[in-house]
């Protein structure tokens, strides 16, 4: 067991760091921060046991100096029920004074499913900052149940940002994640306290630890979540994770007519397999049917006359049917026309100056697609394959992202043979799913291969003057992501517009003069204009739902078309305003959350009323 008296104090440019193997303390000029003392970092085991780091038998401290750190690591080794031994480090670096910790897996044990460490740091007032979609406030002492997608796992909708923070009355805490590819994170509410923990749970990669795990904690005197991503901005900057919408023009000029349009979303053919838990065995007309590209070429006409300049077009289904037969989607739709009908559509949207993007998906792997071989499907150390009938294309597994960019450009290399001029490309999912890891020798692939992988089938769409889409957004796509489906609050996911915390744009706080973001315009319970303006986004001026309550999109709150066009108008006026430019910040201008205010970069700002449904828009 864990040996007495193993402490440590170093004090370093008026700071204080405090360790023991069981928790540890740091005393800034202005706060000291401490972490959970309740609490003791584990091993959790494929058996769900646990070994805690103070059941270990040999724990050694041992000093650490660099020319930029100082401060100690420890050893933990011998353990019952684990051949593990690990080193944590906990070091201040002398330049920034900033807390920097570090796991290292000395022995692997193949039978660890996660490792929760560090011990979170212990909270008395103030609120938790989480990138969960758009971005949210957790009060620490409000009793709330928060249900993180995807387990919590970084690098997915869970967290849009690799970073968590705290913000108290005396003092602020940003926690970069700067390793976050296999690793998820946790919200602990200790009612009985009224407090909240946050924690970081390191996962393995293909069964291993492999790799050193880096967290950096940046402590501020003062300040709120604005401080945090702004300084988190600058990180990304630093790190070269910052390019604007002005760099990415220079390679797609499209992008400065995108700016000025509002989004269609619809689609040409539906069709829902027997196996998908889709399947309305009792209304068989909800599983099949079709639009022409005729058909929908003429709806465009009309908007043009309804007043629509600038529209960007997003298409679903226009190869074998929506969600069917990926990644081999072709042939294009022969019922709604060919690829005479696909191509006569192209011309019409751009004859109208338009933009004409399509869907299409690279990790839904259906057993009904033409050239479906398991062997490129997901495969996880076990050697099982992940199988499901969710979607419309009924079973499937998942596609290994590392031949993902080849399936990409032979479908996109057809389409070009076909002289059909894309403006944009919705890979879908890609931004908003988890990262995957695929055991399969002839094709090995970590979560970080996987977003490496991923990025690269973006990168084909811009070296042939395609603007990148995807479901959502995430900071490893942002150097070549243009716009995306949606990146909503996460209360915006749900028909009755509640969910746990506060809303913030703390995505667009770090990244709005990146990216186009499109902006949901119903009023299912707020009048959610108010948002894209606060957001600076593009308005969607007609979204068809793919699925039925799913994605966002219902049935109350839908506006008129001629309504619509209006209340698009005054959105996209504003978005071509601030679009590429940095917002600078958001606050909240009453106790009741419901008057917001946002300041870009150029001077312009606008502020919301949620009660009273109104808007200012003012600049400088």
């Amino acid at each position: 067991m864990m040996q007495e008296n193993l402490q440590v104090e170093i004090e370093v440019n008026q700071m204080k760091l405090s360790i023991d193997p069981r928790q540890y303390k740091i005393e800034t000029k202005y706060k000291c921060w401490q972490s959970d003392k309740d609490f003791i970092s584990y091993i959790q085991l494929k058996d769900e046991s646990r070994v805690l780091l103070t059941d270990f038998e040999d724990i050694q401290i041992t000093p650490y100096h660099s020319g930029t750190y100082q401060g100690v690591y420890i050893t933990y080794q011998k353990a019952r029920n684990t051949s593990a031994s690990l080193r944590t480090f906990y070091l201040i670096d002398t330049t920034t004074n900033e807390l920097m910790l570090r796991l290292m897996t000395l022995q692997e044990d193949k039978n660890i499913q996660e490792i929760a460490w560090p011990s979170p740091l212990e909270t008395h007032d103030g609120y938790s900052v989480l990138p969960y979609r758009q971005g949210i406030l957790l009060p620490h002492d409000e009793k709330m149940s928060l249900k993180l997608p995807f387990n919590g796992q970084f690098c997915s909708a869970a967290a849009y940002l690799s970073m968590l923070g705290s913000v108290e009355k005396d003092g602020a805490v940003l926690m970069i994640n700067e390793t976050p590819w296999d690793s998820r994170y946790e919200v602990k509410q200790l009612f009985e306290k009224e407090e909240a923990r946050l924690q970081f749970i390191q996962l393995p990669s293909l069964g291993k630890m492999r790799y050193r795990r880096d967290l950096r904690y940046v402590f501020f005197a003062n300040g709120d979540y604005n401080t945090l991503a702004k300084y988190y901005r600058g990180y990304l900057k630093e790190k070269g994770q910052l390019r604007t919408l002005k760099e990415k023009t220079v390679a797609l000029p499209q992008i400065e007519e995108l700016v000025k349009c509002s989004f269609v979303h619809t689609g040409i053919k539906t069709y829902v397999q027997p196996t998908s838990r889709f399947y309305d065995a009792n209304n068989p007309k909800k599983n099949n049917h079709l639009t022409s590209f005729a058909q929908r070429a003429n709806e465009l006409e009309t908007y043009q006359k309804m007043g629509m300049k600038h529209l960007y077009l997003h298409l679903d289904g226009w190869g074998i049917a929506y969600d069917n037969g990926h990644p081999d989607v072709m042939p294009i739709n022969e019922q709604a026309g060919g690829i005479e009908g696909m191509k006569a559509l192209e011309t019409k949207v751009h004859e109208l100056g338009y933009l004409f993007g399509i869907h299409d998906q690279y990790r839904d792997y259906y057993h009904l697609a033409k050239t479906y071989n398991r062997e490129f499907a997901l495969q996880d150390v076990s050697g099982n394959h992940y199988e499901h009938a969710n979607w419309a294309g009924g079973v499937q597994n998942y596609l290994c992202a590392s031949v993902a960019k080849d399936y990409v450009k032979r479908n996109f290399e057809k389409l070009k043979g076909y002289d059909i001029g894309l403006d944009g490309a919705y890979l879908d999912v890609f931004t908003c799913n988890e990262l995957d890891e695929c055991a399969n020798v002839n094709h090995l692939m970590t979560r970080k291969d996987c977003a490496m992988y991923r990025e690269q089938c973006f990168q084909y769409l811009v070296a042939n003057q395609i603007m990148p889409s995807s479901e959502e957004v995430n900071e490893w796509a942002m150097n070549t992501l243009v716009f995306c489906h949606y990146a909503p609050y996460e209360f915006q996911m749900y028909e009755n517009g509640k969910a746990a915390g506060i809303g913030i744009p703390l995505f667009n706080l770090v990244y709005h003069d990146c990216v186009v973001i499109p902006w949901m315009m119903d009023k299912p319970s707020d009048d959610y204009m108010l948002y894209a303006l606060l957001n600076g986004g593009a308005p969607y001026f007609k979204r068809d739902a793919a699925y039925p309550n799913i994605d966002g999109a219902f049935t109350k709150g839908l506006v008129p078309l001629e309504q619509q066009k209006k209340r698009c108008e005054i959105v996209s006026q504003f978005h071509q305003k601030v679009a590429g430019v940095e917002m600078v910040s958001h606050e909240f201008i009453d106790d009741t959350f419901r008057k917001q205010k946002t300041v870009f970069e150029n001077g312009m700002a606008v502020m919301i009323d949620l009660d009273q449904g109104t808007y200012e828009i003012v600049s400088k």
